[in-house]
């Protein structure tokens, strides 16, 4: 029987570069599954930064919309169910995926809404042979062995152990629930992220919190992307 992984043991990722860095504190702080990491692009980031439901024509709530926090908001589909749902991932995460943006932009120029959110040394949307090496390294450090799916687990024991209401755990996780109780809770991005924020600080993995204007850096992304699709 393998090891349970545990917080202390996601603190390695001190030693992961920051593409890896972002994907393993992206699945941990919203229990995405692997294969949407895979398909996520660069306008999925800019639709999670900015408080737009792709989903939604007409939130229920118009305090997602004044809401100056930095916590990320994911429309997804269950690739296995086809349900649409949406998750949240942490302030934590978002400043690694601004420093790994940064760093793309200066290496590589503008990325454009259509780029993959997350690209391999070569320059290619990561597959799952990339997400395979990233937990290889990491269980190295670790030592034992640990899959995406375990970040997932432990994400669902973190808000469990720390009484998360049942339905606000199905709901990030795309699980499906009852079309009743959906629909009280679905369009309500407000309370989601709400909620979510009486957990955000279960979920942090570095305790050294480096300087980050997220403001300003998330304002110069943006500005990238909207000035490359300007000139096209």
């Amino acid at each position: 029987m393998r090891e349970e992984l545990t917080m202390n043991d996601l603190r390695n990722i001190k030693y992961c570069n920051m593409m890896e860095k972002a994907v393993i504190q992206l699945i941990f702080s919203s229990g995405m599954a692997a294969a949407n990491i895979i398909k996520l692009n660069y306008g999925d980031f800019l639709v999670s930064s900015r408080g737009f439901d792709r989903y939604v024509s007409k939130p229920s709530t118009s305090e997602y919309d004044k809401c100056h926090d930095h916590i990320g908001v994911w429309c997804l589909e269950r690739l296995k169910t086809g349900n649409k749902y949406i998750t949240l991932s942490s302030t934590e995460t978002k400043k690694s995926l601004i420093n790994y943006l940064l760093d793309r932009c200066r290496n590589e120029g503008f990325i454009s809404a259509d780029q993959p959110l997350f690209i391999n040394e070569n320059g290619n949307r990561i597959d799952q042979v990339d997400i395979s090496k990233i937990f290889k390294k990491l269980s190295n450090k670790i030592g034992k062995k640990v899959r995406a799916h375990d970040l997932r687990k432990l994400f669902v024991k973190t808000l469990k152990d720390n009484n998360a209401d049942p339905i606000f755990i199905d709901m990030v996780l795309g699980h499906k629930i009852h079309p009743t109780i959906a629909a009280y809770y679905k369009y309500d991005i407000g309370y989601l992220k709400e909620t979510y924020k009486n957990f955000e600080e279960y979920l942090i993995l570095e305790s050294d919190d480096k300087h980050l204007d997220l403001d300003d850096s998330l304002q110069l992304l943006k500005k990238l992307f909207f000035k490359r699709n300007s000139n096209e």
